[in-house]
């Protein structure tokens, strides 16, 4: 199959790329770099032997991505590239609309004008906004809080009203819950800053930084007080891609990516400095604006339609984080 991986050198991209090379795919990758790693691809080079074309260049370049779909008649778009921070997103609305929803279209319509059977598209939990009850269903209404958040339901619904996807060919919409981990064999995983704001990240740089670790908010009506999130090993997501890859559905189908399992800030914690054998400072501080006490998939749709499962418990999420953050870099 010939495929289109669209930020295929950042975290999620990256193992998406190594996926389909080890299956024999032909690929090529279209990257800007802005919010990505270039030693992802460089990693992969040295570990694959089978060749792909990276191509530094945005999304927003519609003439050169028209040569792009010319030149290699692609069979399957998988598109990753967008900006998604949360935060940043309230300070740049156009930016982020440019990119994720004007950059998105131009793929939509070159999809179509070179027949591209298959789209895959990188969507969020975060489409929900914030929910009062889980777990949280596909057909559960959609109200997004971020301008992150509406750029990922914008670009779905366009997708949903294209009859080209809707009614010809395959589209696949994918809502993330919180991906973690990473592919040690491959030296690729997610590269943590100061800037990240979900627990993982927090963890690594608390640890990094022999900082506290600020638990936000320890009066949710949770079983120890604290808030509850569904997690996912980014190698159990991108079976879900791949499982997309392999389904001939037509249409649009939309699908919640989770292991349908809660876990609360605490047993998140607990696990990490258990199986890692690491220990750290912890402060409590307010619930931050925003933020529900209780937000997990239902993920019985795609298990169901697609046969996939997840495979990756916590302790597994915790120990990749860690090896990956402080011992592969």
């Amino acid at each position: 199959m010939k495929i289109l991986i669209t930020g295929g050198a950042g975290y999620i991209g990256s193992h998406m790329l190594v996926k389909t090379l080890i299956h024999g795919h032909d690929v090529v990758v279209v990257d800007n770099l802005s919010n990505s790693n270039l030693k992802n691809i460089h990693n992969i080079q040295s570990k694959i032997s089978k060749p792909f074309h990276f191509i530094e260049d945005t999304i927003l370049n519609d003439g050169a991505m028209d040569e792009i779909f010319n030149e290699f008649n692609f069979d399957a778009v998988l598109h990753f590239a967008g900006l998604k921070s949360i935060t940043e997103s309230f300070a740049k609305k156009e930016h982020y609309f440019e990119n994720n929803v004007q950059g998105s279209n131009i793929l939509r319509v070159l999809a179509k004008k070179y027949n591209v059977n298959k789209f895959i598209f990188s969507s969020s939990a975060n489409v929900y906004g914030t929910v009062n009850r889980s777990p949280i269903k596909e057909t559960d209404n959609l109200n997004p809080e971020s301008p992150y958040g509406k750029t990922k339901q914008h670009f779905e619904n366009d997708l949903i009203s294209d009859p080209y996807f809707a009614n010809q060919k395959e589209c696949y919409i994918l809502r993330y819950f919180n991906p973690v981990g990473s592919w040690l064999k491959y030296s690729i995983g997610e590269v943590v800053d100061s800037t990240k704001s979900n627990i993982f990240p927090m963890i690594v740089n608390s640890l990094r930084n022999n900082e506290p670790f600020k638990i936000f908010g320890t009066d949710y009506k949770t079983k120890d007080g604290t808030a509850i999130r569904d997690y996912i090993h980014i190698i159990d997501l991108i079976e879900a891609h791949y499982a997309c890859l392999e389904s001939d559905k037509k249409g649009i189908n939309i699908y919640n990516v989770g292991t349908g399992i809660g876990y609360t800030v605490n047993e998140v914690l607990n696990t990490y400095k258990e199986v890692n054998n690491v220990d750290m400072m912890i402060e409590k501080a307010s619930k931050r604006q925003g933020d529900a006490s209780e937000v997990y998939a239902s993920n019985k749709r795609i298990c169901e339609d697609l046969k996939w499962t997840p495979k990756y418990d916590l302790a597994q999420m915790c120990y990749d984080v860690h090896k990956f953050s402080f011992h592969s870099m």
